[in-house]
């Protein structure tokens, strides 16, 4: 299964119990977890003769091929995981429609948020699940089921629905402590052992379902050393060296990584998603860079609180000691307007954290490599991952949910901080009017913004992204 579905599929579950819970305002919403008994051999393939399966036998006096019949799906077929998705799939769509019961699946496992109402234990949907299914023919397995209670465990990961009928009402999710410690103890046993590249394409797996149906981006930048591991082709080292020879060995950087991933489980919050709208608006982010080789090297913020209607600007120079840690990786890029521009959405949290809170964010910006390391929260250049490693822990330290979108050069306000320096004029300081078109003094004095401090982060946090953590 790749990173992107599971994602997809840890949203999904995150929404099914996000929608259920906006309905239980007038009740104790609890989530319930299901799932279907020998769930591939209850689906017969339309093809008969993919029901016999052939099992080698290594037993003394018994080796050899074996042919069995299996009335079901084989486990090992790619296909049946399509094949067989399509009946959860069909469950949950009966179970909608038919009885209003909320509920979402992950290939055999269901979760289904139900209700407290009054005396009786819960409103049902357990019970009408269990019954849909045995229409059907097909079995859920008693022994997986858990019972309806405001914080169980799905998947590996703790879905919080004691808060649901708040007045400002919330779902929480965080990584559980058994799947976290699983992880952690599988990175001592390869620190003594050595990490081959089928370990570490467990490991990778384990992580990324954690992370994305958790916290969504975050550490999928740090978890470069395992996905270099993991690969067929190991990622070709900056400067265009030649990777070294394939190994087991437990590398420095992979002991960083297990690292940052020890303080990451220890130290972030869990996720909280409003129920129903939030109540307050959008925060609405412009970023922008300039970047001349022999000229200014500069980064822009626009922020405007749609609840009040304010709106903020910051600008200034990228220091020479990060311009200087961006060519540490051995890439000494002529151009570097795709780190100056990430750069720059870093520095608009850092710079506005207090406004971003807790708050939904439209995060505009021009250049795609940066949109890209936003919305994937990986790249493969070195710099760029560090930099959208630390973006979104620190977005994720303030319980901020950001929307990336593109927004033309020619359309971006924040375009002007990134090229006019900031001067004073009596106790405040304002873009330099000497050096703006009359269009560009047009679009200042509409936004109406109050300047705010440029907040950069320092060369030593971006080589060590736990400094994020604290």
């Amino acid at each position: 299964m790749s990173t992107r579905a599971h994602a997809y599929l840890g949203v999904r579950a995150r929404a099914a119990l996000v929608l259920a819970s906006a309905h239980a305002r007038v009740a104790e919403c609890a989530g319930v977890e299901h799932r279907d008994r020998s769930a591939y051999r209850q689906v017969p393939p339309s093809d008969p003769e993919m029901c016999i399966v052939c099992i080698y036998s290594f037993d003394k006096g018994n080796v050899g091929p074996r042919f069995v019949e299996n009335f079901g799906h084989n486990f090992g077929h790619k296909s049946s995981v399509s094949n067989y998705w399509r009946t959860p799939l069909l469950c949950c769509q009966a179970a909608r429609h038919f009885l209003a019961i909320p509920v979402e699946h992950y290939c055999d496992d269901y979760a289904t948020p139900d209700f407290r109402i009054g005396a009786a234990a819960d409103s049902g949907a357990s019970a009408s699940l269990a019954a849909l299914h045995s229409m059907l023919g097909l079995i859920l397995e008693p022994a997986k089921h858990q019972p309806p209670a405001p914080v169980n465990t799905f998947l590996g990961v703790v879905c919080d629905v004691s808060a649901a009928c708040l007045d400002v009402p919330f779902v929480e999710f965080r990584p559980s402590p058994r799947r976290t410690a699983g992880v952690l103890s599988m990175f001592d046993q390869a620190a003594v052992l050595g990490l081959p590249a089928h370990t570490a394409q467990v490991i990778k797996g384990k992580i990324s379902w954690i992370l994305q149906t958790a916290w969504g981006r975050v550490g999928r930048a740090a978890a470069q050393p395992l996905v270099s591991r993991a690969g067929r082709t190991t990622f070709l080292l900056p400067g265009g060296r030649k990777p070294p020879p394939e190994t087991t060995e437990w590398t420095p950087a992979l002991a960083v990584m297990a690292g940052f991933f020890r303080a990451l489980f220890r130290r972030l919050p869990p996720l909280r998603v409003p129920v129903g709208a939030d109540p307050r608006p959008r925060l609405v982010v412009y970023s922008d860079a300039q970047y001349s080789r022999d000229g200014r090297k500069g980064v822009g913020v626009v922020v405007t609180d749609t609840a009040t209607n304010l709106s903020y600007v910051c600008g200034g120079e990228v220091p020479d000691e990060l311009l200087a840690w961006m060519d540490q990786f051995g890439t000494r890029k002529k151009q570097k307007i795709n780190q100056c521009e990430l750069l720059a959405l870093l520095a608009a949290v850092m710079t506005f954290g207090d406004l971003f809170q807790g708050r939904d964010l439209l995060m505009w910006v021009d250049n795609v490599p940066t949109l890209s390391a936003a919305v994937n929260g990986y790249s493969h250049a070195p710099e760029m991952a560090a930099l959208s490693n630390a973006l979104h822990l620190l977005l994720a330290s303030l319980s901020a949910r950001p929307h990336f979108l593109h927004v033309p050069g020619k359309a971006n306000p924040a375009d002007i901080p990134s090229r006019v320096p900031f001067v004073r004029q009596g106790e405040e300081f304002v873009l330099d009017s000497s050096r703006m078109t009359p269009k560009d003094a047009d679009m200042v004095k509409t936004l109406n913004a109050s300047h705010r401090p440029l907040v950069l982060p320092s060369a030593a946090q971006l080589s060590d992204a736990q400094h994020f953590l604290e």
